[in-house]
């Protein structure tokens, strides 16, 4: 079988033509991998940032749920008692430590008598 001319010229640009598909592909591929990288990265950073939302936000939780049950009706309740009680225990003791002063005043009557022996 001999080949002619012009299908030695058709099969060059047959071949032209897939040579320069092939660097097409290549370089379009190439362009590809480099957005798909980029992306990763945007994905990374976001990542990194949601995880920092993520336990910011279980940290508050966790402040939100101990101040919550520090203000609950019932511990508010039982503290209002506890500081009632220790009130009224202070102003009983205040009282009697004032009478106690005013007897030992009267007693003294602040006069110094003689003693001799």
């Amino acid at each position: 079988m001999e080949l002619s001319l012009r299908e030695l010229m058709q099969f060059g640009a047959i071949f032209v033509s897939l040579i320069g598909g092939v660097f097409t592909a290549r370089l379009t591929i190439k362009a590809l991998v480099q957005k798909v990288e980029a992306l990763e990265e945007i994905n990374k950073l976001q990542d990194i940032r949601l995880d920092k939302s993520e336990s910011v936000d279980a940290v508050t939780d966790s402040k939100l749920k101990v101040l919550t049950e520090i203000n609950s009706v019932a511990n508010l309740e039982r503290r209002n008692r506890e500081l009632a009680t220790m009130t009224a225990t202070m102003e009983a003791n205040f009282k009697l430590y004032d009478r106690e002063i005013e007897n030992l005043r009267h007693m003294h009557n602040h006069k110094h008598p003689r003693i001799d022996d």
